[in-house]
């Protein structure tokens, strides 16, 4: 599959409520805490409740056992159980017949629940090669049984009443807690880059940091401070430049034309004096077009389009001499009439930059021994291909990136990249084939006339 770079389209995103999000999680954390509380002191009751019960029983089974045992000793005979409900059995088979269905299922248990709501507890007393059993019926007797459920119910209400205390602790904490970071978010999120603020935060400048809100929105504070004095510097340079650089360049055309009106200029010159003004009144144009780029204001896009061919071959001349290699093919396949929605500045940077990158990086194709690039019109798109070796990435347009052996300063791309994000240009690189091929998407009226 071919490797592509779709140019992105960047822009601020910001979730919805940003304040009210955290607040629910929260309040969540408080809820699930006190859940989480309440069911482990629920366990934990029914496990005492249980545990209480059992030990109370088996304590009793103890002190008949001991009774039985006494008994023994001193007359060689069992004596009668002390415990109504418990019974001695001198063999499994005169045990009660659901407690001897459950034994002969699992005899290594000692509690067995009954049916119609017996419930047993055995103790083996062994004597002369021989087990006696204590079996003590203790339905009756299961006193939390009978309350387990108010207990339950008690337990539950009191659950639920935690949860609503911890949600309500939580809604109050949360809401002071949040309440700072909302008005910070706010006030964030509406900050333009030609409209920031004097002061972004209402503290105290003297005195440390109440809590991290405040120490964040002192942070955020002097980082606005420092933009608004950096974009402030920007905008002085940038307007400075302006004034400079426009002012030699009228000078320059404003001379060329004057000597180019002297009749008596040699042709040759007269031609070269204005291939010098043409180029300063690009010059011109690149200018006010880089300077709106800098200045963040949209450029209204022109709604006459302008004929791609004079351009593209001004531009391959222009390139060409700025790569001088006998290797170096350039083949062009665009109609005369093909015309492109922008204006010729833009379109001028536009190609100079395309262009000449893929006439820096153009390498000698294994089966020829030129360094070959192609420039054509493939369904509606201007394509730039030239043989590469090495695809396109997304860091390569990247301000001042540069590849290896590269002789640029590594703007090109970059300018390209906001060129494209200014005026909608849809620029999609694909390498495929030991080819990079750079297409754009302006073009106007592609049929002839």
């Amino acid at each position: 599959m071919p490797d592509s770079v779709r140019m992105p389209r960047s822009g601020p995103r910001f979730r919805n409520n940003p304040a009210r999000s955290l607040q629910r999680r929260l309040m969540l954390a408080f809820a699930l805490f006190a859940l989480c509380l309440m069911t482990l002191f629920t366990l934990y009751a029914l496990v005492f409740a249980y545990t209480v019960e059992d030990q109370y029983l088996e304590e009793g089974l103890l002190a008949e056992a001991e009774h039985q045992r006494s008994g023994f000793r001193s007359t060689g005979s069992w004596p009668k159980p002390q415990d109504p409900g418990t019974r001695l059995l001198m063999h499994v088979e005169q045990f009660p017949e659901d407690l001897r269905a459950a034994y002969l299922q699992e005899p290594h248990r000692r509690e067995f629940a009954g049916t119609q709501g017996r419930h047993y507890h055995l103790m083996a007393m062994p004597f002369d090669d021989e087990t006696a059993w204590l079996v003590a019926e203790v339905g009756s007797r299961l006193v939390f049984r009978k309350m387990r459920n108010d207990v339950i119910a008690i337990l539950a209400w009191s659950a639920a009443a935690a949860l609503a205390t911890a949600l309500l602790i939580g809604w109050w904490i949360a809401r002071r807690t949040t309440r700072p970071l909302s008005r910070l978010a706010d006030a964030v999120s509406g900050l333009q880059p030609d409209q920031l603020p004097q002061q972004l935060w209402k503290h105290s400048l003297t005195g440390p940091p109440r809590d991290e809100i405040d120490l964040l929105a002192r942070g955020l504070d002097d980082l606005v401070q420092r933009v608004r004095a950096f974009i402030q510097r920007e905008q002085e340079f940038t307007r400075d430049v302006g004034h400079e650089l426009r002012t030699p360049l009228s000078v320059i055309r404003s001379l060329c034309e004057q000597v180019s009106a002297d009749h008596r200029l040699d042709p040759a010159l007269r031609t070269q004096l204005d291939s010098v003004r043409q180029s300063a009144a690009q010059l011109e144009q690149i200018v006010l077009t880089l300077l709106s780029l800098a200045r963040e204001v949209q450029t209204p896009a022109t709604k006459d389009s302008v004929a791609l061919l004079p351009v593209l071959e001004r531009v391959i001349l222009e390139q060409t001499s700025l790569h001088e290699d006998p290797r170096l093919q350039v083949r062009v396949e665009v109609a005369a009439y093909t015309r492109v929605a922008l204006n010729e500045p833009v379109l001028h940077m536009l190609l100079s930059n395309l262009i000449g990158n893929a006439l820096a990086h153009a390498e000698t194709a294994a089966d020829a021994r030129r360094r070959q690039v192609c420039i054509a019109v493939r369904e509606a798109r201007l394509c730039i291909s030239n043989s590469a070796t090495l695809p396109l990435g997304g860091e390569d347009f990247i301000a001042f990136h540069k590849r290896e052996g590269s002789a640029g300063y590594g703007l090109g791309l970059a300018i390209v990249r906001r060129l494209c994000d200014r005026f909608d240009i849809d620029l999609h690189i694909v390498h495929a084939d030991g080819m990079t091929i750079a297409s754009i998407g302006v073009l106007g009226n592609t049929a002839e006339n």
